[in-house]
C-alpha cells in the first residue's frame, strides 16, 4: 500500500475534498515527491495501561499531500519496546473549526473506558493492528495482532514510515492474514473460524472502526480477496432530508443499496456503499454500520459499545457455544 493512496482515503474520510466520486481502487499515482520528518511532543496526560516514555509526531509529505501521527513509545510488562498511534486530548476548549482527531481522541476515550470497565485483562480483542496497538496501550487487554507486515507496503518509502510508526514489522505474517481473511470472507463461516481458533479463551472480542475503511487496501492484500466499496462526499444541501434522499439514490445506483455514513462536521457527509451482496455479506461490511447490517444484526455476536459520531467505534462480544 503506497502512502499517496492511505493518505487520499483517510483524508478525504476526515477532511473536505474537491467533488466527484472517490473509488479507491481506481486511484493509481504517478511516482511522488516524498518527506518524512518527526519531532518531539510534549507529554499530555492520557489514561494509559503503560507509562508512555515518548511521544513523536511524524509529519509526511508527499505530492502536497500533508497528514501528522501522534505516536507514543511504551515498554510492556516484559520489558518489550512497542509503539502505537494515539490522538491527544484538546489543547483548548475553543476552536473556531471542529478538529476531527479531537472527537477520535473522545471517541476512543469512551472505548476504552468501557473496555477497562467490562473486558477482562484475560480476554482477547481482536482488531486491525493500528486499532490493536492503540488497545494494549490504554487497556493493557490481549490482542490478535499488532503489527503489520512488510508486504503490505510496496515502495520502499512507504515501507520505512509503516515500520518506524508501528515499531516493527509482525515476525510471523500469519495472524495478521488470517485476519484479514476473517474481515473479507462470510461472516458466519468467519465467526465460525474465529471461534475456533480462539478457543483457549473464554472471552473474545471485535473492534472495528470507521477508519478501517482507510486500510481497505491493506486488507486486501493481506487476505488476496477483493471488497467492492465505493464512497462519495455529500456536501450540507438545504437540509439534511435532500442529502440522505441523495445518498440513497446513490445507493441504489449500483449494488446492494446498503451504504455507511460518516459525518464531515461543516461539509456534508462521506458515503460508502457496497457494490454487491458478497461484500455486503462479510465480516468487515456486516460488523460496520452500514444500513442493511444494521438491519439484520449479525446472529452469534453481541454488541457491548457503539460510540456516536456514526458508529465510529463498535465493539461486540462473539457468543460462545
Amino acid at each position: 500500500m503506497t502512502i499517496k493512496r492511505f493518505l487520499l482515503i483517510l483524508l478525504t474520510i476526515t477532511l473536505p475534498i474537491t467533488g466527484g466520486v472517490m473509488i479507491y481502487r481506481s486511484f493509481t499515482p504517478a511516482p511522488p515527491a516524498f518527506s518524512i520528518s518527526t519531532s518531539p511532543l510534549a507529554e499530555v496526560p492520557l489514561d494509559t495501561a503503560f507509562e508512555i516514555s515518548q511521544l513523536q509526531q511524524f509529519d509526511i509529505n508527499q505530492s502536497g499531500a500533508q497528514f501528522s501521527l501522534n505516536v507514543a513509545r511504551y515498554q510492556d510488562n516484559s520489558g518489550e519496546s512497542r509503539r502505537a498511534i494515539v490522538y491527544r486530548p484538546p489543547t483548548t476548549n475553543i476552536t473556531p473549526i471542529l478538529n476531527l482527531d479531537d472527537l477520535r481522541y473522545q471517541i476512543w476515550s469512551q472505548a476504552f473506558h468501557a473496555i477497562q470497565q467490562h473486558v477482562k485483562p484475560t480476554s482477547l480483542l481482536i482488531s486491525w493492528w493500528d486499532n490493536a496497538q492503540r488497545l494494549h496501550l490504554f487497556t493493557g487487554v490481549n490482542t490478535w495482532s499488532d503489527r503489520p507486515i512488510a508486504e503490505l507496503y510496496a515502495v520502499a518509502e512507504t515501507r520505512k514510515l509503516w515500520q518506524d510508526v508501528s515499531g516493527g514489522f509482525a515476525k510471523n505474517d500469519a495472524n495478521i492474514k488470517q485476519l484479514a481473511r476473517w474481515l473479507t470472507m462470510d461472516a458466519e463461516q468467519a465467526l465460525q473460524e474465529i471461534k475456533a481458533t480462539t478457543d483457549d479463551h473464554k472471552q473474545v472480542y471485535l473492534l472495528l472502526s470507521a477508519d478501517d475503511l482507510a486500510r481497505i487496501q491493506e486488507i486486501e492484500q493481506a487476505s488476496g480477496t477483493s471488497l467492492a466499496l465505493e464512497s462519495q462526499v455529500f456536501y450540507h444541501g438545504d437540509n439534511i432530508h435532500s442529502q440522505i434522499a441523495r445518498v440513497k439514490q446513490w445507493a441504489r445506483e449500483t449494488g446492494t443499496g446498503s451504504y455507511l455514513l460518516q459525518p464531515l462536521p461543516g461539509v456534508g457527509v462521506r458515503a460508502w456503499r457496497s457494490v454487491d451482496q458478497l461484500t455486503q455479506n462479510s465480516l468487515l461490511v456486516r460488523l460496520l454500520p452500514f444500513t442493511q447490517s444494521l438491519q439484520e444484526p449479525l446472529a452469534g455476536v453481541n454488541k457491548v459499545f457503539q460510540s456516536e459520531w456514526g458508529g465510529y467505534i463498535s465493539i461486540f462480544a462473539i457468543e460462545q457455544d
